[in-house]
């Protein structure tokens, strides 16, 4: 098995986020669950969030919320998931060591809960990593211009936009995605583009290159249906995270490829 020790400091990516969700078959009774899963997780999480819908409501609508005592992360279960969802700052936002410690602490948490709650088999998991990467002198489109090798048609058509991306399978089993946009942000929003019936008020505070990476075992799962013990979602998670170095490794410039 692929295993790296990288390091991202000095180089030039910043980690924003990340997200893991586990995916198994519906558990109408998830919401009677709801002490187990707050004693799980008191530690770093305080008192659970409860949506109150009725059992044969959509699956996949979110039935329990817990977030992180310091407000860096929830952990949110619907009646056929559960998902961990990590936003990045101070030392975290250079160190991958970091994140990935504290992700893998807490999926090795949600595979000791799902055990104990009797979820024994799930159908597959996936993680994802979204970073900044530096742009150096370049602006933040001609950066990802020049790594798409655009070119102009027309000598007055300036690029206001521009965006990459691509899905791939590895060793038929994980679907391996990756995106690279340039992010823009404006004044008291966090959208691309400012609110055009306020546009006179909104400037443009910043912009950037964003990177999102997202590895999962679906493709696997849709190939032959076979579901696996829960007792080995650490395992899949640990193998994920090798294929998400490789890529980080690549985007980081840290790498011989």
């Amino acid at each position: 098995m692929y295993n790296v020790t990288m390091e991202t400091e000095g180089h030039n990516i910043e980690f924003i986020s990340a997200q893991f969700v586990a995916k198994f078959d519906s558990e109408d009774k998830i919401r009677r669950r709801l002490n187990e899963i707050e004693d799980k997780f008191s530690e770093h999480y305080g008192a659970p969030q409860t949506i109150p819908l009725p059992d044969d409501f959509t699956p996949d609508a979110p039935r329990i919320i817990l977030t992180s005592k310091n407000n860096h992360s929830q952990i949110v279960f619907s009646q056929m998931s559960v998902g961990l969802n990590v936003n990045f700052d101070n030392e975290y936002i250079n160190n991958y060591g970091k994140t990935k410690e504290y992700i893998n602490d807490r999926i090795a948490t949600i595979e000791e809960l799902l055990k104990s709650i009797s979820i024994d088999t799930f159908m597959f998991c996936g993680l994802s990593y979204n970073f900044r990467i530096k742009h150096g002198e370049n602006t933040p489109k001609d950066f990802v211009a020049g790594y798409i090798k655009y070119n102009a048609v027309h000598e007055k058509e300036e690029l206001f936009d521009a965006s990459w991306q691509r899905s791939m399978v590895y060793d038929h089993e994980f679907f391996v995605n990756e995106r690279m946009d340039v992010q823009r942000s404006y004044e008291g929003q966090n959208t691309q583009l400012p609110d055009l019936l306020k546009l006179s008020n909104k400037n443009m505070d910043g912009d950037g290159v964003v990177v999102s990476i997202d590895i999962n075992n679906r493709f696997s799962y849709m190939a032959d249906g076979e579901k696996r013990k829960t007792e080995d979602l650490k395992s899949a998670a640990t193998f994920i995270y090798s294929l998400m170095e490789q890529k980080i490794q690549k985007w980081s410039g840290n790498s011989n490829d």
